[in-house]
């Protein structure tokens, strides 16, 4: 076992249900070889389809595979994907701590009508996305 590191049930004290893994975003150069590779070799259902993205579902899950359309060279080559991005209940909270366990926020906070998006690099150079939903009341 990891030093310091042990299976736990508890949250941090600012959520109040753990973070849910909502999409798991891939580049791609080429969407329509994508789409059927997905979709026929892997047997994932298209639940849309634009010219520029997407998104494909797996059976008894609700993480969904979102494919986007990229020519840029630096998108593609510099580890910006795959994209793991998780629904949250308080990014505010949340991003001194993922910053103080070696995250580095990657661009600013986007906040839009319909919540807060960041995106942040993992330790390890994983991409991780945060989706914070404005409340409906």
């Amino acid at each position: 076992m990891l030093r310091g590191l042990r299976p736990s049930r508890k949250y941090l004290p600012h959520m109040s249900r753990l973070p849910s893994l909502s999409h798991v975003l891939i580049l791609t150069r080429s969407l329509e070889n994508s789409v059927k590779f997905y979709q026929h070799g892997l047997g994932l259902g298209l639940k849309e389809l634009t010219d520029t993205h997407a998104e494909l579902e797996m059976a008894n899950s609700d993480v969904s595979v979102m494919l986007r359309h990229t020519e840029g060279e630096s998108m593609l080559s510099h580890g910006y994907f795959p994209v793991l991005t998780f629904n949250v209940q308080d990014m505010d909270a949340m991003i001194p701590d993922l910053i103080a366990l070696g995250g580095h926020l990657d661009g600013m906070i986007e906040r839009t009508p319909f919540g807060q998006v960041s995106s942040f690099r993992a330790p390890e150079g994983t991409m991780i996305s945060l989706l914070e939903g404005n409340s409906v009341e």
